[in-house]
């Protein structure tokens, strides 16, 4: 959902919080609960699962919700025309505990907002 090629890369796991630095890039793992642990989908010929659209905001939002306040601008976000808020909306119900997920919610309705300005 950005345009430009990220200068580090993102995922989410069930391992603990780490980052690698490698040849190709950079990426960054950030831990997550076992229930807020899906939503992706095969990557075609390069192998892998990444997350769907609606995930992988919902995932951003989540860890901006966190200490760190990773991620907390999006400006350069793009929305898919097959992005889904039900979908989002459906996941964030799934988060724990109940505090962050108000968090998540209330950030998806700012984004929303802005979202609706600037059509």
């Amino acid at each position: 959902m950005i345009s430009q090629v990220p200068a580090v890369t993102y995922a989410v796991s069930l391992a603990r919080t780490r980052r690698f630095v490698t040849p190709l890039g950079t990426v960054s793992v950030h831990h997550v609960q076992p229930t807020f642990f899906f939503g992706f989908e095969d990557a075609g010929q390069a192998g892998g699962r990444l997350a769907t659209p609606e995930k992988a905001l919902v995932d951003s939002l989540y860890l901006t919700s966190a200490r760190s306040r990773l991620f907390h601008a999006l400006p350069e976000l793009e929305w898919p025309r097959t992005f889904s808020v039900r979908r989002a909306r459906a996941i964030i119900e799934r988060i724990q505990p109940e505090r962050r997920r108000t968090l998540v919610r209330r950030r998806l309705d700012e984004l929303l907002e802005r979202r609706r300005r600037q059509r």
